[in-house]
């Protein structure tokens, strides 16, 4: 009986996703479900690169979705997606997502983009839970760029590690714990903090040289959050900050300061730095002479206030 369900589902994957394909409907309206605890999405195509996604059902649309829902597999899921996402490279998520549902999502984008980069946007969700998780799917080879739902306060430990090619990621400002190796062994090239972020030890690592931005309103930070980073990095800190706290910011060769005041910091603490840009150069090399032998220069025309990395 069991293996008759699997059987009829499958077929019911193939026939719909077969006609989708002959009729030319990947412009319209698709509808699949997910896992065996459904999540709907409604997937409209607006040409070959990109997908919205609607999650939820009303009306008409139920009738269509409910005869899914006692036949899904995470077979049917691989399958389907393979055939509704394939060739789509940037994907914006809308509606209310619970967790189950975002976790859906990329299980389905996996299956069906396995030998491309995507870009995930949940900007416009209203996402249930208050935190993301290394359980809820992130770590991901083909994970190019995504930008946070806005709502979440908590990214925990390890939860986008090993993501080796993600490249863009935007937090959003409710963000107010970001814990432990968070982005270790990514790829951003620049990431811009949350004015009252909490970053923990080992966040910040990336595999590439980057740039990082201090929003307006951040008072300090503290080196342990770059600890085990390999390559050279870029530091932009905001006209609200004043201290460098806890330790010594290995690779940090490049600093751009818009605190008019110069923050402090210990001996040392930025003795890899190269260039400092900054508001009044005299001022910041006599304040800093203990912590960096680094070169002192005007703030660049292309970049004149902090906003300006945003």
């Amino acid at each position: 009986m069991e293996l008759q369900k699997k059987t009829k589902a499958l077929l019911i994957t193939l026939i719909v996703a077969g006609s989708l394909i002959v009729l030319g409907y990947f412009r319209e309206d698709i509808y699949l479900a997910l896992k065996t605890t459904p999540a709907m999405f409604k997937a409209a195509a607006a040409d070959q690169s990109s997908t919205t996604v609607n999650s939820g059902k009303t009306g008409a649309d139920a009738n269509v979705i409910q005869a899914w829902e006692t036949e899904v597999t995470e077979t049917t899921v691989e399958r389907a997606a393979g055939y509704i996402f394939r060739g789509k490279t940037n994907l914006k998520i809308s509606g209310k997502m619970t967790r189950k549902q975002l976790w859906s999502i990329l299980v389905a984008l996996q299956s069906a983009n396995t030998n491309q980069l995507f870009r995930l946007d949940f900007s416009g969700t209203a996402f249930s839970g208050n935190s993301l998780s290394v359980d809820d799917g992130f770590r991901l080879k083909n994970l190019g760029a995504i930008t946070l739902p806005k709502g979440v306060r908590k990214l925990n430990e390890s939860v986008f590690a090993d993501a080796v090619n993600l490249i863009e990621i935007e937090l959003p400002e409710s963000l107010k714990y970001i814990y432990g190796y968070a982005f270790q062994n990514t790829a951003y090239t620049k990431i811009v903090i949350p004015s009252k972020s909490y970053i923990d030890a080992y966040c910040l690592q990336s595999r590439h040289p980057s740039t990082v931005v201090l929003r307006e309103g951040r008072r300090t930070i503290s080196a342990y959050a770059f600890y085990g980073t390999m390559v050279p990095f870029e530091l932009v800190i905001p006209p609200s900050f004043k201290t460098f706290a806890d330790g010594t910011f290995e690779k940090c060769e490049v600093i751009y300061s818009y605190a008019s005041t110069p923050p402090k910091g210990s001996d040392n603490c930025l003795r890899d730095a190269k260039t400092i840009y900054c508001p009044d150069p005299k001022v910041y090399e006599d304040a800093w002479f203990n912590y960096t032998m680094a070169e002192f220069k005007p703030l660049p025309s292309d970049h004149p206030t902090i906003e300006s990395w945003y």
